[in-house]
């Protein structure tokens, strides 16, 4: 009996970004793909018909926003952007808090790659987009907070690229609040690693 349903617009969402409780209402950010299934040639072989789950673009992923109403029942839910993007990642210390800045992957089209990164403000809708060149894949991008932050945005962001055309790879290091300014630091690592997704960040 404690449990309450909402409707909500149909979607799948791979992943998740934030949630938090204001007021009467539960907050919740993640990316909505308006086309979970995108459609393939009949005739189009195994490959393409399974890749076509990993086209962010052809899904046409995006940032969302649902607010669920936990007194009136009413649902309010609407795109945080336009761009095609997932893979979103948060300073962890405003996870399930209100947070402003969330640090998202740029998706290549067609593919299951990663272009660059990009930096969104949920508050005002300002973003910032940082690609790493031709023929240069990242990861997800985790954040790193500074000893001595003040702002959200006080902090590292860590990223492994892989460079295909020079088989290298590397860990780069980008200030967020000087994000577009280039990486900080660039370890190369001694073999070239795939292009990954998932990572995250232990401090010492």
């Amino acid at each position: 009996s404690d449990i309450k349903w909402f409707e909500c617009r149909p979607t799948f969402v791979l992943h998740w970004i934030n949630a938090w409780e204001e007021g009467d209402e539960v907050v919740v950010d993640g990316y909505f793909e308006d086309d979970p299934s995108p459609r393939v040639a009949s005739d189009a072989t195994i490959e393409a018909k399974m890749f076509r789950f990993l086209d962010l673009h052809s899904m046409k992923s995006r940032p969302y926003r649902w607010r669920f109403n936990l007194k009136t029942g009413a649902v309010n839910e609407g795109y945080l952007s336009e761009t095609i993007t997932e893979f979103g990642m948060i300073d962890q210390q405003r996870a399930g808090l209100p947070y402003r800045y969330v640090y998202s992957v740029v998706p290549t089209k067609g593919m299951f790659t990663f272009d660059g990164l990009i930096k969104h403000d949920v508050q005002t809708g300002r973003e910032e987009v940082l690609m790493f060149g031709d023929g240069v894949f990242g990861s997800e991008t985790v954040v790193a907070r500074k000893p001595d932050a003040v702002d959200e945005d006080d902090a590292w962001l860590i990223t492994f690229t892989s460079d295909l055309l020079n088989d290298t790879s590397h860990c780069e290091v980008y200030d967020a609040k000087a994000f577009g300014s280039g990486p900080v630091a660039r370890i190369e690592l001694p073999e070239r690693i795939s292009s990954g997704t998932h990572a995250c960040w232990a401090a010492a």
